[in-house]
């Protein structure tokens, strides 16, 4: 494999790392089986926590780490996953330049992951923060059509619910 190849102090290593991490957790969505996500979460904690803190690729990188951990509470109900999800998010979206063509996806990320946790908490901080992440996803004009139709799509199901 790889990342067991690749020296720890590769510049490579983070982004093996992180694309390791996508891979299990692709393979999680084929087989159903924890072990992979688990994997999957392993490998993208471990390239977030070896990447500076000013790379260009970090918030892609927390993004990832979010989207698993909260697939992770979608299969187990841990609490914690959805907590560290949220953080994850969060600040992948906050390292994120407004006009960057991946700000609405991760600003969706971050709504849908406070979406579930309204469902699981009932806190209408949350609720009302998705619905505004989603309004501001939707607004982002260099993200893609489908990204942006997509986020409309999520803010009127929140509306819809309220």
């Amino acid at each position: 494999m790889a990342v067991t190849a690749t020296p720890q102090d590769h510049p490579d290593r983070t982004g093996q790392l992180n694309n390791l991490g996508n891979i299990l957790g692709t393979k999680f969505h084929r087989t159903d089986s924890i072990d992979d996500l688990n994997r999957a979460i392993e490998s993208a904690k471990m390239a977030v926590a070896t990447i500076p803190q000013d790379h260009f690729d970090r918030a892609a990188y927390l993004n990832n780490l979010g989207n698993w951990l909260g697939r992770r509470f979608n299969w187990t109900g841990f609490m914690d996953d959805l907590k560290r999800a949220v953080e994850a998010v969060d600040v992948a979206v906050t390292a994120t330049h407004q006009d960057h063509p991946d700000q609405a996806n991760r600003l969706s990320n971050l709504g849908n992951q406070l979406k579930t946790r309204f469902h699981r908490t009932g806190s209408i901080d949350d609720t009302d923060r998705a619905l505004s992440l989603q309004q501001e996803a939707w607004r982002c004009q260099t993200a893609s059509p489908s990204s942006r139709i997509e986020s409309a799509r999520l803010a009127a199901l929140i509306l819809a619910s309220q």
